[in-house]
């Protein structure tokens, strides 16, 4: 399925539960919380649609450190099935941040294109095509199925800088050379 903007023209800019007789909204009547409920995302208009199909919306610039290939990258997120919004993962509802070293291959090739050159601070929505997320393999242990588009909201915690040539710890190879 390739993404486009009419895939998510039904999306609201915020979900907001119907209200019952009582006046309390959804679930919240029976003094229940609603455990899945979709994302707020901005409109498809606001979003910036990259090479390959991948949708950005900056929800809010950072101004921190600037991501590069090589730095490692602290990032709490959440995301999303496209198809029918079934969060799948959340490093928020698990309570840590989620690092990695950016350009190495570690994630999705989406959140790859989507943090380049991103600082510290920023706060992005994306919409990412499968062939940029796990492709027609999917993910069944994470409950993404072959062909998924997905969702993701970020907010970059932290950026380390990755060491310079001339500053790294030498390689063994090279200290017997």
């Amino acid at each position: 399925m390739n993404i486009s903007n009419n895939t998510f023209t039904n999306l609201r800019t915020k979900y907001t539960p119907p209200v019952t007789d009582e006046g309390k909204q959804g679930e919240e009547a029976n003094g229940a919380k609603e455990e899945n409920p979709p994302p707020e995302l901005a409109m498809d208009a606001s979003f910036k649609k990259l090479p390959g199909g991948l949708m950005v919306y900056v929800e809010e610039l950072g101004k921190g450190e600037k991501v590069e290939t090589g730095s490692k990258l602290s990032v709490h997120y959440e995301g999303w099935l496209a198809s029918d919004f079934t969060k799948f993962d959340s490093s928020i509802d698990k309570g840590r941040p989620f690092e990695y070293n950016h350009g190495e291959g570690m994630v999705i090739k989406g959140w790859e294109k989507s943090m380049e050159g991103a600082r510290v601070g920023t706060k992005l929505q994306l919409k990412i095509p499968a062939k940029l997320a796990y492709g027609t393999s999917g993910m069944s242990g994470a409950g993404i199925p072959p062909n998924a588009d997905l969702i993701f909201k970020l907010e970059i915690l932290a950026v380390e800088k990755p060491v310079e040539d001339s500053k790294k710890s030498p390689n063994l190879v090279d200290l017997y050379a």
